[in-house]
């Protein structure tokens, strides 16, 4: 639960466009200094981190700051999804990311909690 509640918080500072971001526990260095690279807009930096936590998603762009984050399927929905919107199209990036990584840690403590 520490990992669900450092990365809600995260994602609540990233939205807010904070400066200072708390690290994440078991995350290499790397992906934060990627992380807060990007909250400044290095869309470099996000693209980085996307592709460190979340290889098998596409991110996909929209010109208004939207960005949708997902795992393409042929002939069905796609596999956990997120979208983001901010004025900054890194740190819309980062928030969708960071969704679907909550998601994951949601999902990885329900199947914990049926395990036991």
């Amino acid at each position: 639960m520490i990992k669900l509640e450092a990365l809600e918080a995260l994602k609540a500072k990233v939205e807010a466009g904070t400066k200072t971001l708390n690290p994440i526990p078991d995350w290499p260095r790397q992906n934060m200094l990627d992380i807060v690279r990007a909250a400044n807009g290095s869309l470099d930096a996000a693209m980085a981190l996307h592709n460190a936590v979340l290889p098998e998603f596409v991110a996909q762009f929209d010109t208004l700051g939207y960005v949708w984050v997902y795992i393409p399927t042929r002939n069905a929905p796609p596999l956990m999804e997120a979208r983001a919107f901010n004025e900054v199209p890194a740190r819309a990036l980062v928030i969708a990311d960071l969704e679907i990584l909550i998601k994951q840690e949601k999902e990885a403590a329900k199947e914990t909690d049926l395990a036991k």
